[in-house]
């Protein structure tokens, strides 16, 4: 996988972007995490994807490994969030700093990390890559309460599953499904 790192790279360079103050914490977290993986796997933050038919889509996290490649969409929020994989909008249950409860929503991470993953083998497939690429949304707030899951073909997991996760992907051939229509 060492010409995706490359691609990667190259896609990373084409700008860098503001890291949005909510999200930041978050990441800086989940990118703790993955450069404490074993040689052979390499992070990259906020990367900027190029798309032919519409602007570059930025990326939180990718993590190519010696078998495979991760889009990680992380979300920071806390509260009971509960997960509603077809919905374009999660609903969080929240408790104020009065002790008040009330709801909030965040949008569907599942879908948005898919088109990520859909604009990524999209874009190693145009530079003659054929790459399994596999999404995950790891929700990194201590305080986020909720069940991890596999969500037909994207994982949703807590920050402290994401090394195993990533650590255990098995080798997959070909393109990602978006990517191959």
């Amino acid at each position: 996988l060492t010409g995706v790192g490359a691609l990667v790279i190259a896609a990373t360079m084409s700008g860098t972007g503001d890291i949005v103050a909510a999200g930041a914490e978050g990441e800086d977290l989940a990118v703790g995490i993955v450069k404490r993986l074993p040689a052979g796997y390499t992070p990259f933050n906020q990367v900027k994807v190029p798309r032919t038919d519409r602007q570059p889509i930025e990326l939180d996290l990718i993590v190519v490994g010696p078998n495979s490649v991760h889009v990680i969409e992380v979300k920071h929020n806390k509260g009971e969030i509960q997960i509603r994989p077809d919905a374009p909008e999660w609903t969080v249950f929240k408790t104020g700093r009065r002790g008040g409860s009330y709801e909030a929503t965040m949008r569907n991470p599942i879908k948005q990390v898919r088109g990520q993953v859909d604009a990524l083998a999209r874009y190693l497939k145009s530079q003659g890559i054929k790459q399994w690429v596999t999404g995950v949304v790891v929700l990194s707030h201590p305080d986020a309460k909720f069940e991890p899951a596999v969500v037909q073909d994207v994982a949703i997991l807590r920050l402290g599953q994401l090394a195993a996760h990533v650590k255990s992907a098995g080798v997959k051939q070909g393109t990602s499904e978006s990517a191959a229509a």
